[in-house]
């Protein structure tokens, strides 16, 4: 049986407070998240939901764990019904933060893989937002 889990994992040079504002803070999402414009409603807290979303495409959930060094929180894409899981934890290191991300739930390995490259392409635009590389 295969393993329909997305993981990403990056390290950022930047500490963990920044790189946990650049994710949960709509201005600061707004600027490295998409490569197109969308809005970006965020009300991250245990309960609280987000909604990102352009003319092109748009995702919602809601936080089922928030502290600072971890996000847990539903996805669903705007039009389907298949709600998966993302957990991102932020680890301080020697060089700034490791991202750890993984998106669970994925129907099948194409929607798996999918996911992967959308949030690895995601996370190579936060190393520059914040002026700093990101290492695979």
């Amino acid at each position: 049986m295969a393993d329909l889990t997305s993981r990403v994992r990056r390290v950022i040079a930047a500490p963990v407070d920044r790189v946990y504002a650049a994710w949960t803070v709509p201005e600061l999402l707004s600027d490295w998240f998409w490569p197109f414009p969308a809005t970006f409603d965020v009300s991250a807290e245990v309960g609280g939901t987000f909604h990102f979303g352009s003319s092109a495409i748009g995702a919602s959930g809601r936080f089922l764990d928030v502290s600072s060094g971890r996000l847990v929180y539903t996805w669903i894409w705007d039009g389907e019904s298949d709600e998966t899981r993302v957990t991102v934890e932020f680890r301080p290191t020697s060089s700034g933060t490791e991202i750890l991300l993984e998106h669970s739930g994925n129907a099948d390995t194409e929607a798996r893989d999918n996911h992967a490259q959308g949030w690895s392409d995601c996370i190579s635009r936060l190393g520059p937002f914040l002026g700093q590389s990101a290492v695979g």
